[in-house]
């Protein structure tokens, strides 16, 4: 959290009381402020008047004393002279900066404190105005309570006095009872209406105080932030005029470079905080119904801004603002989404391949020390056919690896689930079942898609099994198994990275260890992944439809626009929006 956010509402989080202490506290402290402008104004005129003075004593001093008269003309004649009209400009100097003192520093000062003091007096008188009817409220409850207490005592002592009195005395008795019990109910009436008065009035009274308490820490703002750029003016202007002063000065801009609102604010509400509680609502006690005070019930309740109603409205509209900046990006079409469920349901079956390939590897010893010691172990990129020689020997290493893993993506190719979801002729290029696709994206030499009863692929999706998927995946022509093709170039694939990991070069960003399994399939708002893409430089939005980001965030690419500007969302902000696709590596 920033400090300008821990600062936030530090006066009206500490300034509440029972009573009217808080408003006083924060009144005088305004006041004591007030007196600060007064002292440093008095200060600048006499700074100012003992400049004008120190002017007219060098102005004098060059007029009685001719330096140069005395001498001919001579090099010696020249530096008096010199002398002379530099002690000239040194007056002029000091009394540009006595007018600087007067003009850019005291007058602006001046007008600054009686403005502040105009704009606080409105507030302090409404807050005045209301403290003092919030007393006369609570004097007027407690009043009509004390009555309606003592009317309800005095029926109840008539009434136990009317069992030992005779009839015709209990007859005048009952009278008085009957005269006392239209009082207490009159009484009753007007104590009901004070307390639902004062409850209401104590909702307002939240309100104003709670705008009040950040008028004030907004003047405290100001007037710390105003003196410090006025006493920085002050020191600039010294500084300018006499190099010998030059220390002093930086003193000033040391000991000002450490002022700071915030922090004065801050320790203001630690050391003088009043607390967070005020006065608790009135509970309507109804003697009537045989209800008592209750003496435990608390006199005071703790103060959470957050209920406060201007916060709360405010909260909602950034809500709101917030919700109508999130674009949802274009829907996909039914073959996309056929597309993108293929690959959730086969993404289980690649990573128990991958898994199994790389224990088989690990089991032989073929990994080489080096590269158990400097790699992260990771199963990504295991069976891909990703290459990146560095140099002449690991290339030549990795060469048969490719080979070896072309033939078996040939080999599953022939696999008819497969060819029958693409085309019936065999493309130019194998397929790559450890890449994802993303949707909405075609081969180029892919056909148009065969119906739903000639494509047993879709027929198995439509059951929600991948069983008969599976076996089909392990069936080649070679009397091979599927299990062995993979960990043999699992094995050497872990050889071929392995060599590249001890080169220079290899320290690349698609190097770097991503697990997939901890990536969301989906977006915040429901809508799937088709990659993922890691920021190679940061981008700050220039409209609300762009997405800003910094450099390593990770981006869910959602959408893909042939103008290279792709639809994506930010997993370390959860916002989306348009960037740049030249920014972007993959995964």
């Amino acid at each position: 959290m920033t400090t300008a956010s821990s600062n936030a509402h530090l006066y009206a989080k500490n300034f509440w009381s029972v009573d009217d202490s808080a408003p006083h506290l924060l009144m005088n402290h305004f006041h004591q402020g007030t007196k600060t402008f007064d002292t440093l104004s008095l200060y600048y005129k006499e700074r100012a008047s003992i400049e004008e003075e120190y002017t007219r004593k060098l102005n004098s001093l060059t007029r009685k004393l001719g330096l140069s008269d005395h001498e001919k003309s001579s090099t010696l004649r020249d530096s008096l002279e010199t002398l002379s009209e530099e002690t000239k400009q040194l007056g002029v100097s000091h009394l540009s900066e006595a007018s600087k003192i007067t003009e850019s520093i005291l007058k602006p000062l001046e007008e600054f404190s009686g403005d502040m003091k105009a704009r606080a007096k409105a507030t302090e008188s409404n807050i005045q105005k209301m403290v003092k009817h919030k007393k006369g409220l609570e004097a007027k409850v407690e009043h009509s309570r004390q009555k309606y207490e003592s009317l309800w005592t005095k029926i109840n002592s008539a009434k136990t006095e009317q069992i030992l009195l005779d009839e015709r005395e209990a007859t005048r008795l009952q009278t008085k009872i009957i005269k006392l019990q239209q009082q207490m109910i009159q009484q009753r009436s007007e104590y009901y209406k004070l307390c639902k008065d004062y409850n209401t009035f104590l909702e307002t009274w939240k309100d104003q105080w709670y705008l009040a308490c950040e008028t004030y820490q907004e003047f405290e703002e100001e007037k710390i932030k105003f003196l410090k750029k006025s006493m920085w003016e002050y020191a600039n202007a010294v500084s300018s005029t006499c190099l010998t002063a030059d220390q002093s000065c930086e003193n000033i801009r040391l000991s000002l470079e450490k002022c700071s609102y915030k922090t004065d604010i801050k320790l203001f509400a630690e050391n003088n905080g009043t607390g967070n509680q005020l006065s608790a609502p009135v509970e309507f006690v109804d003697y009537a119904k045989g209800q008592m005070p209750n003496p435990s019930l608390a006199i005071s309740q703790t103060i959470d801004i957050d209920t406060v109603p201007l916060i709360l409205k405010d909260k909602l509209n950034k809500q709101e603002e917030l919700s109508k900046k999130r674009a949802p990006p274009p829907n996909l079409t039914t073959e996309q989404e056929i597309k993108f469920d293929f690959l959730e349901r086969n993404e289980e079956t690649i990573k128990i391949l991958q898994l199994e390939a790389q224990e088989q590897a690990q089991n032989e010893g073929k990994l080489s020390q080096r590269y158990q010691t400097e790699s992260e172990p990771s199963s990504y990129k295991v069976l891909s056919d990703y290459s990146n020689p560095t140099s002449v020997s690991s290339y030549e290493e990795a060469e048969p690896v490719m080979e070896q893993t072309k033939q078996f993506n040939e080999s599953l190719y022939s696999n008819p689930l497969l060819s029958s979801t693409i085309s019936d002729e065999k493309p130019t290029e194998p397929i790559n079942l450890f890449r994802r696709n993303p949707p909405g994206t075609t081969n180029s030499s892919s056909a148009a898609p065969t119906t739903s009863s000639a494509n047993p692929l879709r027929a198995y999706m439509k059951e929600f099994s991948m069983s008969k998927f599976r076996e089909s995946m392990l069936t080649v022509d070679s009397p091979t198994t599927h299990k062995d093709k993979v960990n043999d170039v699992a094995t050497k694939q872990n050889h071929r990275v392995s060599s590249i990991s001890r080169s220079k070069s290899s320290t690349t960003l698609q190097n770097k260890f991503i697990n997939y399994s901890n990536l969301p399939s989906r977006s915040s708002e429901g809508y799937p992944a088709i990659k993922y893409s890691r920021a190679q430089y940061q981008y700050n939005a220039e409209i609300d439809q762009e997405l800003s980001f910094k450099k390593k965030d990770i981006l869910m690419i959602l959408h893909q626009q042939t103008d290279g500007w792709w639809f994506a969302e930010n997993l370390n902000t959860g916002e989306s929006g348009l960037v740049p696709s030249n920014y972007l590596a993959d995964l």
